[in-house]
């Protein structure tokens, strides 16, 4: 009796002072390879939840849609990256770096009448087959933000539900637009601190870029009710460096020169090449067509100074700025792209007459007349102040005529030979007295 009464006190004992092992945690492993495997879990409270990288890629794990705000940062190849999860809901989640590939969009749902998977497991199993009626597939949010810095869109691929609104900051220092690859939108030039939204209403993949950087690119992704992608629309033709000219001549795509002649009287064009206005000063009458053409391969803009009552923001290549000038003035104007790109549009009185283009070339030089001539021809000479102004110059009806292109003193033979004799009679000079030195 005693022997059962001494045991029963020492198993008391051993349960009262002896730590008592906790049940094991539980746990699941997500692998990232060419997919999620698991692509969707469902868990209990206090679940840790291991996404570990198996792919040769760095990725990123960051949700879209949950309780609690996860993302992992890069994992480089064979790194992993473990979170508990503490809070009941549905945490949707993506490859960051990946995120326009559905293969890489995960759902875990943690729930408090759900058992805890199998160590290393997941109630999915190892085919991205999942419960709830997920499909492995998050549900896209209903906006986004894209920020141009460094020129660059990040992210350079974002999700978006149908309906959904994106809205594209420009945080550079430059400035840059949003120009749909398929020629669907495009938001103008967005300056230093400029916003831009777009709302997308159906299903696409919208690819982007900025016409200012065509390096710069980025991807709109609006998946269908069934979390399908559809493709992206073809791109749209960009018309050829030189298209739009409306004519031949210098001042195309091979540089600036001369202006293009106008299409028809009362017009006047102006050729944007890369990089110069040519003509680069212009003068017109009020009332006029004026025409900017880029024939260029990078974008301009016409962009005035002093309010001038014409400009464009941008100036796409290919693409003709027209606008028929009123008010009479001197303005100048840049492109905002290229401050070093300047012109001047001078726009005069109907009745005015104009000046020469400045883009035209050279008066040929005039012949020299001798001065022996019997008749003075009519290409150098002028009619003196009182010659009638009807008559022509040279002619019998302007008897009174001065000499325009006169020889100048210095080209006189007189003077000529007289200069030349003075050089040698001092190199005589010279060479006598150096001589005279030399001891005999």
């Amino acid at each position: 009796m005693t022997r059962r009464i001494g045991a029963v006190l020492f198993l008391v004992f051993l349960s009262v002072c002896l730590p008592v092992a906790p049940a094991s945690a539980a746990t699941a492993t997500v692998t990232i390879g060419s997919s999620l495997s698991p692509r969707s879990l469902t868990v209990a409270p206090g679940t840790t939840v291991t996404w570990r990288n198996a792919d040769s890629d760095r990725h990123r794990v960051r949700t879209t849609s949950a309780p609690v705000e996860l993302d992992s940062n890069d994992l480089e190849p064979g790194e992993s990256w473990s979170f508990t999860f503490r809070t009941v809901g549905t945490y949707r989640y993506v490859d960051h770096r990946d995120e326009d590939d559905s293969a890489y969009w995960g759902t875990v749902t943690v729930s408090s009448g759900t058992s805890s998977p199998p160590p290393g497991g997941g109630t999915g199993g190892g085919t991205g087959g999942g419960t709830g009626g997920t499909g492995g597939t998050p549900a896209p949010p209903s906006s986004g933000t894209v920020t141009m810095a460094g020129r660059a869109f990040s992210p350079s691929s974002v999700r978006v539900a149908a309906g959904g609104t994106i809205t594209f900051s420009n945080d550079d220092d430059r400035a840059h637009t949003v120009t749909a690859s398929d020629g669907s939108f495009d938001s103008g030039v967005l300056n230093a601190g400029g916003r831009w939204s777009r709302r997308f209403a159906a299903a696409g993949t919208f690819r982007y870029f900025c016409a200012i950087h065509t390096d710069m690119t980025g991807t709109v992704v609006v998946p269908t009710a069934s979390g399908s992608v559809p493709a992206p629309a073809p791109a749209a033709p960009r018309p050829p460096t030189g298209a739009g000219s409306g004519g031949s001549g210098a001042g195309g795509a091979g540089g600036a020169g001369p202006a293009l002649p106008p299409s028809r009287p009362g017009s006047a064009r102006v050729t944007v090449v890369d990089f110069a206005f040519a003509p680069a000063r212009l003068s017109v009458h009020a009332g006029d067509t004026v025409s900017w053409v880029n024939t260029g391969a990078a974008p301009h803009t016409v962009t005035p100074s002093g309010g001038a009552p014409f400009g464009t923001s941008m100036l796409a290549a290919g693409a003709t700025y027209r606008t028929v000038v009123r008010r009479t003035g001197t303005f100048s104007y840049v492109c905002a792209f290229h401050p070093q790109m300047t012109g001047t549009l001078q726009v005069l009185p109907a009745s005015a007459a104009l000046p020469p283009a400045s883009g035209a070339a050279p008066a040929p030089a005039l012949p020299r007349v001798a001065q022996s001539a019997a008749a003075p021809s009519p290409s150098v000479l002028a009619p003196s102040a009182g010659a009638p102004s009807g008559a022509p110059a040279g002619s019998a009806a302007s008897p009174s005529l001065r000499r325009v292109a006169s020889p100048t003193m210095w080209e006189s033979p007189l003077v000529a030979w007289t200069l030349w004799a003075g050089v040698g009679l001092a190199a005589f000079i010279s060479i006598a007295w150096w001589r005279g030195r030399e001891p005999v």
